[in-house]
């Protein structure tokens, strides 16, 4: 036996023994009891080598799940002022109250992260292909770039079916609302500036013309001057702004 081996498995089994999981708090309870017992059989072999009764209670409170330890604050359960049979007894009542909770929520909630793991594990066990039978398209390396579906490996922004009825939708309504004669009144400006150069250009020598004539005569020269002006006006104002 090692130096000190009985002071070492009382230590043990006192401070860092906690109950599984997976075993119920009267399995736990009785195994621990059957190791009590095997105490004594530690050098130097005394019988009160025997983790007492005051113990194995203090035990028990610190051996279950921080949760029942929670519950039983709740419920004014000191281990002080009951025995161990109760002890147990009030923790199989809250095995039983975890077990159905357990069964009517938590097997029924799995997270999206939990799903597509399993999915993608059923995929690949199955070669690639989902329940329906139909291959999953690998999206991993991007080929082609689209501004209505991102990165994808099917069709660019050119080829997108949607961007182009969405196109073509937007050029009717622009069409029903007169914007397909923005080109052609910009067209038709541009015609109607050269025009208004052009008599621009001819009413100057028009004028120049009077002016020469009518040189000695100041009056008609006024005159003329004047109705020439307001020639003038009245043709650029039938050329519009």
């Amino acid at each position: 036996m090692p130096l000190r081996a009985v002071q070492t498995q009382k230590r043990y089994m006192r401070r860092l023994l906690r109950k599984p999981k997976d075993m119920t708090i009267r399995a736990y309870y009785a195994r621990y009891l059957e190791l009590n017992k095997y105490l004594p059989q530690f050098p130097p072999f005394n019988d009160n080598q025997k983790i007492s009764e005051d113990e194995i209670k203090e035990h028990a409170e610190f051996a279950i799940p921080n949760s029942w330890q929670r519950q039983m604050t709740m419920h004014g359960f000191h281990m002080v002022d009951h025995t161990i049979n109760e002890f147990i007894k009030f923790c199989e009542q809250l095995e039983v109250s975890e077990d159905i909770f357990d069964s009517t929520h938590k097997k029924s909630q799995k997270t999206n992260a939990q799903r597509g793991r399993e999915n993608g594990t059923q995929s690949s066990m199955t070669g690639g292909k989902t329940n329906s039978g139909k291959k999953r398209k690998d999206f991993s390396n991007h080929t082609h770039k689209c501004l209505y579906h991102g990165d994808n490996n099917t069709h660019d922004t050119n080829d997108c079916k949607v961007m182009k009825k969405q196109a073509a939708n937007m050029a009717a309504s622009h069409t029903g609302r007169g914007g397909k004669n923005k080109w052609n009144r910009s067209e038709e400006q541009e015609s109607k500036e050269k025009k208004k150069l052009q008599y621009q250009s001819f009413v100057a020598d028009v004028a120049h013309q009077v002016k020469k004539k009518h040189k000695s005569d100041k009056k008609t020269l006024a005159s003329k001057e004047f109705e020439t002006l307001e020639w003038t006006n009245s043709i650029l104002q039938s050329l519009g702004p």
